[in-house]
């Protein structure tokens, strides 16, 4: 059998080509090892590490958080949340991607204070998810894609799940104003095996989805 070798060579390095540029999109994992609010193996650590996807340790069923939880960068993120429940201590908003990156969860609960009313609001500014494509440092010019699967949402004061392209924040579009400026970003949001419940008694015209 007769075997061109400069073609061999060829096919080498393309194939060589190749596993490099599939491991270098690979996405960085980070395991979630325990339920504190932060440290090592804390979902505060990982979202601040700087991975691309997030996943929840079978063993962690609660985390309890004294602060929002941010994810501060701009490539797509990836929660697996393994059936855990995260409780904030207080009245704010529990997770927030800053930068307006894609976002997925599934498999995660957010179970705020409660206790809120028409005759209880308080300050009422605790969102379960908040998504701010408007602040982030360069707003996008795409679709930013927003993926929730097997979520639940129970018990915060304001929104439920927020996602915001408007520079007037939680004042935009306030009434029949219509304030606020856009960017040219697009949204799309997919909802599969959602509930959002109990939410949005802290203030005035909240929403479960917004």
């Amino acid at each position: 059998m007769f075997i061109n070798r400069k073609t061999a060579v060829q096919t080498a390095v393309v194939a060589a080509g190749l596993v490099f540029a599939s491991t270098s999109v690979m996405a960085a994992t980070v395991v979630v090892t325990n339920g504190n609010d932060g440290g090592p193996g804390s979902l505060r650590a990982a979202l601040k590490s700087g991975a691309d996807k997030i996943v929840v340790s079978g063993g962690v069923n609660r985390i309890q958080t004294e602060s929002t939880l941010e994810y501060t960068g701009t490539d797509p993120l990836i929660i697996r949340g393994g059936g855990v429940t995260i409780q904030p201590s207080g009245d704010f908003t529990v997770l927030e991607v800053t930068e307006g990156a894609d976002l997925t969860v599934s498999n995660l609960s957010i179970v705020g204070v409660g206790g809120f009313s028409v005759e209880n609001q308080g300050a009422g500014r605790g969102k379960g998810i908040f998504v701010d494509v408007f602040g982030a440092a360069t707003p996008r010019t795409d679709t930013v894609k927003v993926v929730l699967r097997n979520v639940d949402v129970f018990d915060v004061a304001y929104h439920g799940v927020h996602i915001s392209d408007c520079s007037g924040g939680d004042a935009c579009g306030g009434g029949q104003s219509g304030d606020g400026d856009g960017t040219d970003t697009s949204v799309r949001l997919v909802l599969k095996n959602v509930r959002v419940d109990g939410v949005g008694y802290g203030v005035f015209d909240a929403d479960g989805v917004r």
